[in-house]
């Protein structure tokens, strides 16, 4: 039998109990293969998430916005005015989204008490944040984590949006756990790196050891340690183990560069996708130069001297609006 496609949108219209996909989802419902097993498990999350009562720190006209963005769905939606319902329609999302082992949890510490959910967002600045288990977060401009009433008790568990930089008070009997798109990372007490782009959540270690795995499937892991960098590719689930650590990935929160033999194209990637500029280069530029500087990120117009300073090849480094050039002199 060919399986039947279905939408945490559709299936939303059918438990709400509108005439919209009502047939696809009866077909399925009466079917015994993947496809029943599969709406099961959405059921499951609808049903039990009537429970939840309580998400006041969370502004829930704003999210659901973004989380149907994040789905693919239309913005102009229509709004729906029962807080109880949004609650099971995020759940469902949630769910979807390859989030629903975190969520299962809050469910069932949701069962046997009230639960609250706590929204912690940098901005425009960057933010730095003590945990109820006495660990710190460091969130990049606009970056966001989310965690229950609960954390430090029941669980250590909280979603990552953006980067963030992690100092992990040690429990080795509660795993400290960041969730982020189809990905896991796991650790008793350590520091770490956590930059969730669209496709690619990437990790890096600065001390300790981190578990890294898919959320679906705890078998695809890599187990990183101090100097480690993990990459989790949300397209195919593919987890690559790299040997080293940039510590240009930190930049953000050390406000330095690091650059040791560094090729002179990566330099002006790094710099471009530090300070958000576009990056353009002449014809003739061979980027011959390799740098070897640690210079302060404050100022681009000084870092970008330092660099000229260095430069062997006959070009020079300049910026000008939104843009970061490279010019053949």
């Amino acid at each position: 039998m060919k399986p039947i496609k279905f939408s945490a949108e559709q299936l939303t219209q059918y438990v709400l109990d509108t005439d919209k996909n009502k047939e696809m989802i009866d077909k399925i419902i009466k079917s015994d293969g993947p496809d029943r097993l599969e709406f099961e498990k959405y059921l499951d999350v609808w049903e039990k998430s009537a429970k939840l009562s309580e998400y006041q720190e969370i502004d829930t006209q704003e999210d659901w916005i973004k989380v149907r963005k994040r789905m693919g769905f239309d913005q102009k939606s229509k709004t729906i005015p029962f807080r109880s319902y949004f609650l099971r329609i995020a759940a469902i999302l949630i769910f979807a989204a390859g989030l629903a082992v975190f969520f299962a949890r809050i469910l069932h510490t949701s069962s046997n008490a009230n639960t609250q959910y706590f929204e912690l967002a940098s901005g425009a600045e960057i933010r730095t944040v003590e945990l109820p288990d006495g660990s710190t977060v460091t969130l990049n401009k606009n970056s966001k984590i989310i965690r229950t009433n609960h954390f430090g008790g029941a669980n250590r568990d909280i979603i990552l949006e953006g980067q963030a930089f992690f100092e992990v008070a040690r429990n080795e009997k509660l795993p400290f756990k960041v969730h982020t798109l189809n990905s896991v990372v796991e650790v008793l007490g350590t520091k770490f790196d956590i930059r969730a782009d669209s496709n690619l959540i990437t990790v890096g270690v600065v001390s300790g050891k981190v578990a890294f795995y898919e959320n679906e499937n705890t078998n695809n892991r890599v187990e990183l340690t101090t100097n480690n960098t993990g990459v989790f590719h949300a397209d195919n689930k593919r987890i690559d183990y790299l040997n080293s650590f940039d510590p240009n990935s930190l930049t953000w929160r050390t406000k330095k560069f690091v650059f040791h033999n560094e090729p002179l194209q990566n330099v002006c990637k790094v710099l471009a996708n530090h300070y958000q500029l576009q990056l353009e280069t002449d014809d003739q530029v061979e980027f011959l130069d390799s740098i070897n500087i640690t210079c302060n990120s404050q100022s681009l117009d000084q870092v970008l001297g330092m660099i000229n300073s260095f430069v062997v090849e006959d070009i020079k480094l300049v910026h000008t609006d939104n843009k970061l050039i490279v010019r053949k002199q």
